[in-house]
């Protein structure tokens, strides 16, 4: 049997103190004139699931704590925004395990560009099959879809990412993407490989986006090290270019909250966590590995890895490609598991749709090795 891998990072450092008081802090949001109902009554569990970790007594399948990179997000927000951030984690980490589907994904992961400049040596992008533009993956999202998205989603989903398997600052209209997104999601992410990040697009995140996270992606410090993994790409570049987003957010946005992070895929080339702490603490706020999930030959109708465990994805988080085309993960990069496209259906209506609930049962019944490329994957 394959090992399964567990969603979420290898190895995670911060570079600021995290608040203690946390419960104290949920407690007085539970009193809070914009907190929901349902937003008290997962703050609830949540603090009695830290009155249990108090107490050394074992969490129960209900209970969540927040992780450190989660502490670093809540530490950042409004008491006004504490019940919409933990209703959104609880969904977000819990779901998965509780096999709970409401009527929108806790994240909306959204591909305004599935092409990328670069051709890392652990990426979709080195497959032909993706690149090809005769197979028809390539593309940039149009304004006029992505606008289409954020008015479904607002006020339903706080995750919001911009990423899957291309470069995101490729888009011509990555500024008016933001400007659309400001100030309307607690969870909002953008992944790049900072090689596109002119001064004029770190004025355009740090002005619109004033919540969430930036992710760098790279894991090293060596030059040659990274011309090797992140093929096409310069590491003086990026982390010149890295090293002036700082510089920016000092100068001109400096109560600005968004946090930034280096994460790179853990692989026996890539630099330690230890080095990477030492080099880059100085420029953003965080470091981490993710763990790197073997892709090569999942189409090719090898024996399934024996993992019978469902994925959380099909609980956590729905992906929308550039051309509408939704997908349940990313991992099935060529869109075997498409459930539609939201030309012809909703966020939510996908997200709900017999053909997600079927995959969501077969997982749970302990036939996942009955997908393609699910039999693959060893996430879970």
């Amino acid at each position: 049997m394959g090992k399964s891998i567990a969603k979420g990072f290898q190895e995670f450092r911060a570079f600021a103190d995290s608040e203690q008081s946390i419960r104290r802090e949920l407690v007085t949001a539970t009193q809070n004139k914009y907190t929901t109902e349902k937003e008290k009554g997962v703050l609830n569990k949540v603090i009695d699931s830290y009155d249990k970790q108090v107490q050394s007594q074992p969490l129960g399948p209900e209970d969540f704590v927040l992780s450190p990179h989660e502490v670093a997000d809540f530490n950042e927000l409004e008491p006004a925004e504490v019940g919409r951030y933990l209703r959104y984690r609880y969904a977000y980490n819990k779901f998965p395990d509780l096999h709970i589907t409401e009527e929108y994904p806790p994240c909306v992961q959204i591909e305004i560009a599935s092409v990328c400049n670069y051709r890392c040596t652990m990426c979709f992008q080195v497959d032909s099959q993706l690149t090809d533009k005769n197979h028809g993956h390539m593309g940039l999202m149009k304004l006029d879809m992505y606008k289409n998205i954020i008015d479904q989603i607002e006020g339903h989903v706080e995750g919001v990412t911009l990423a899957s398997r291309g470069e995101p600052t490729l888009n011509k209209n990555f500024v008016q993407i933001l400007e659309y997104s400001a100030d309307k999601f607690l969870g909002f992410k953008i992944n790049t490989n900072a090689s596109l990040l002119t001064e004029d697009k770190c004025h355009a995140i740090l002005s619109n986006i004033s919540l969430g996270t930036i992710v760098f992606s790279l894991e090293t410090i060596d030059a040659a090290t990274y011309a090797q993994i992140r093929v096409n790409g310069s590491f003086s570049n990026v982390s010149d270019n890295v090293k002036r987003f700082k510089r920016i957010r000092q100068k001109y946005y400096p109560s600005s909250k968004l946090i930034t992070r280096i994460s790179g895929v853990s692989m026996p080339e890539t630099s330690s966590m230890e080095k990477m702490e030492s080099y880059w603490s100085r420029y953003v706020d965080q470091v981490s590995f993710v763990h790197c999930s073997p892709w090569t030959s999942i189409y090719e109708g090898l024996p399934a890895n024996g993992i019978t465990e469902p994925c959380g994805d099909l609980w956590r988080r729905m992906f929308i490609w550039w051309d509408g085309k939704v997908n349940p993960c990313d991992y099935d990069y060529r869109s075997f598991l498409s459930v539609g496209n939201l030309e012809n259906g909703a966020v939510s209506s996908l997200w709900t749709s017999p053909l997600y609930q079927d995959l969501r049962q077969s997982h749970m019944s302990g036939n996942r090795c009955q997908h393609v490329p699910c039999r693959q994957c060893p996430s879970v």
